[in-house]
């Protein structure tokens, strides 16, 4: 969603000579502009596709990967794991730390009881900067990318931890899913 970011990805893309094309498009909209049946990998990171915050959009986000994946195209999700908000109102991350910045997350339940996300930045400096306030989000959960992958036609989910392919508890941070 960041400009700079996707200047940066095609600037690299361009002096490496990848064949990797980067496009800065909302998940509605992506059927709209980009090719069916075209598509390997389908990437949805950072918790990025909670802030489809309908339901009937979500689904028809799962509706749009299938139509723009080759047969045997994979989508991939990563997202907090929502379910541990069933134990408590609030789940505080692991905050991201760089040289320069601390990122600190915090999702929790509402008053009108929506789920929302809180993301503060901290600088070197000790100087705080909201990035999010308050967000709400949809709370996605492992039943629901298996209800609707399935009803857009997807077969095969795999659900870990992260990125090094740990199992996926209850008790796990974030949630990354592969589907096919």
């Amino acid at each position: 969603v960041s400009q700079p970011l996707l200047e940066s990805s095609i600037l690299k893309r361009r002096t490496q000579l990848m064949s990797i094309r980067f496009f800065q498009l909302s998940t509605i909209e992506m059927n709209k502009f980009l090719g069916k049946d075209f598509y390997h990998i389908i990437y949805c990171l950072n918790n990025r596709i909670t802030y489809i915050r309908n339901q009937e959009y979500m689904e028809k986000f799962f509706f749009d990967c299938r139509e723009l994946l080759k047969d045997g195209g994979t989508v991939v999700l990563h997202v907090h794991n929502y379910e541990k908000l069933s134990h408590t109102e609030k789940i505080i991350l692991s905050p991201r730390k760089s040289i320069r910045a601390t990122l600190s997350t915090d999702i929790h339940v509402r008053n009108d009881r929506k789920v929302a996300v809180t993301q503060i930045l901290e600088t070197g400096n000790g100087k705080t900067r909201p990035i999010m306030v308050d967000e709400e989000v949809y709370p996605l959960v492992r039943k629901d990318i298996i209800r609707f992958g399935k009803k857009a036609g997807f077969r095969d989910f795999s659900f870990y931890s992260g990125f090094s392919l740990a199992p996926f508890t209850d008790d796990s941070e974030n949630l990354l899913c592969i589907i096919k």
